[in-house]
């Protein structure tokens, strides 16, 4: 097993807010997003606390400090983790709101909201974590563009991009809202104050659910905005997966031919107007279908690599509330974009879900964006030989070349808790932090997980 450090004892995220974990590009300290549980360590004292960690040293002591406290339901919920991003300035900025913030399901200081809000806090100092300035709420529209019946925000995701807006270059906010369309909101003085700009994509044709499609983004820092999206919730839609781009003002397909000239006015397209990624097979006994997006990583050179989970055959899982056909086994595929395409493959079996109330919830994976050739998985199996493992544990998937076949090493062994949502981040030209919550998962409001982090190579 890999020697590891606890950074935080009581600590959860999803995976569709980013960056959750962020360097200091002068100092190498590591800034990590969570949200602390009610089942957790410190209990209710904690629950539903917001909070950044801040370890100045690779394996050095870390530093907890809470920013907030949103509760879903009456309770803590890793949904509400902030997105995180470093200023010019050296200050660090936290964005975060709860999850559907705004359809009278969260408590905020003793109250019942009645608005859909994300908040930001800015560090006081730069390269300084340790105390914040005050929080300043962003109200999304009021409005339900499709008829959803929800006006809520959820999730935070920040790009930057220099070459757009004045001097300070434009910073984006791209969050699930009204009509559960993911909109985007952007600032051009660091996150000081924002203006919405609208939908990013509309609902699927044939119909819509839940959730008009989860999407995951990825910058270059100048000019463009990656992004790669299902066109629903896997629980209620055969999801493909699709590719596009926001650039010079406009959304774009893979090939750079542009989509929607004005992304931000009127209607917005379907996620599937843009460039396929993968698609999905009529579900059957040797299908992959039910697609769900896991990550999205740009390397050095611009090349993009994709990591997604599907669900293979028609085995249904005996514990879930809402089982579907294929829940029981669940597919890991790695993809890569070569300049003209998209090739995936599948890479890992992944298991049955985590949370009997939603299926599709796995231990997920994340990607080396030097150059693809590296992948670290959690997985109840071991990919070596297929034994199934008490616990998720987590792998190291490498390979010399791309299509060559992959080597499998343990990251992780004879674990007693499961090690889920690795996040791998640069450290240094030649050192790498991955990431983990290492405990139990049951429900987005409840879990006792720590946050624990490994130097690896």
């Amino acid at each position: 097993m890999v020697p590891f450090t606890e950074l935080n004892a009581n600590a959860g995220w999803c995976w569709f807010q980013d960056p959750r974990v962020i360097v200091d590009a002068s100092t190498g300290a590591l800034l990590c997003a969570s949200v602390a549980s009610p089942d957790g360590v410190d209990g209710e004292a904690r629950d539903g606390n917001v909070e950044v960690t801040w370890a100045e040293a690779p394996n050095g002591p870390a530093q907890r400090v809470p920013l907030a406290r949103i509760r879903t339901a009456g309770h803590g919920d890793d949904h509400s983790c902030p997105a995180l991003w470093q200023r010019p300035d050296g200050r660090y900025l936290a964005v975060y709101t709860g999850h559907n913030f705004g359809n009278g399901r969260n408590a905020w200081s003793g109250g019942t909201d009645t608005a859909p809000l994300s908040f930001t806090r800015i560090s006081v100092r730069p390269h300084d974590a340790t105390e914040w300035g005050p929080q300043c709420p962003f109200a999304w529209p009021a409005e339900d563009p499709v008829g959803m019946g929800m006006i809520a925000v959820t999730y935070s995701n920040l790009c930057h991009l220099s070459a757009e807006g004045g001097e300070r270059g434009r910073l984006y906010n791209i969050a699930r809202a009204g009509g559960q369309l993911w909109h985007v909101a952007t600032s051009d003085d660091w996150g000081e104050s924002w203006t919405w700009r609208g939908p990013v994509t509309m609902p699927p044709a044939g119909g819509r659910d839940y959730s008009n499609g989860y999407m995951k983004f990825c910058d270059n820092g100048t000019d463009r905005i990656d992004f790669i999206t299902t066109e629903a919730h896997p629980r209620d839609f055969n999801n493909g997966l699709y590719h596009g781009h926001i650039r010079a003002g406009t959304s774009r397909n893979a090939a750079g031919e542009v989509v929607d000239p004005d992304p931000f006015s009127g209607p917005a397209p379907r996620p599937e107007s843009f460039t396929p990624l993968w698609r999905p097979d009529a579900v059957g006994p040797s299908a992959h279908h039910h697609a769900w997006a896991a990550e999205l990583r740009r390397g050095p050179a611009g090349q993009l690599f994709a990591l997604f989970t599907t669900r293979f055959g028609t085995a249904q899982s005996p514990t879930f509330r809402r089982s579907g056909p294929g829940d029981a086994d669940h597919r890991l595929f790695f993809a890569r974009f070569d300049g003209h395409a998209w090739r995936s493959e599948e890479l890992a079996p992944m298991g049955e879900g985590l949370n009997p109330h939603q299926e599709d919830y796995t231990g997920l994976a994340t990607v080396d964006p030097r150059d693809g050739l590296t992948v670290y998985v959690s997985t109840p199996f071991d990919p070596r030989d297929g034994a199934r493992l008490p616990c998720h544990e987590i792998f190291r998937a490498r390979r010399p070349k791309h299509d060559a076949p992959w080597s499998w090493s343990a990251v992780t062994s004879g674990s007693s808790r499961n090690n889920l949502r690795p996040q791998l981040v640069e450290r240094a030209p030649d050192r790498r932090t991955l990431l983990w919550l290492r405990g139990t998962y049951g429900h987005p409001h409840h879990y006792r997980q720590a946050l624990v982090a490994a130097e690896v190579d």
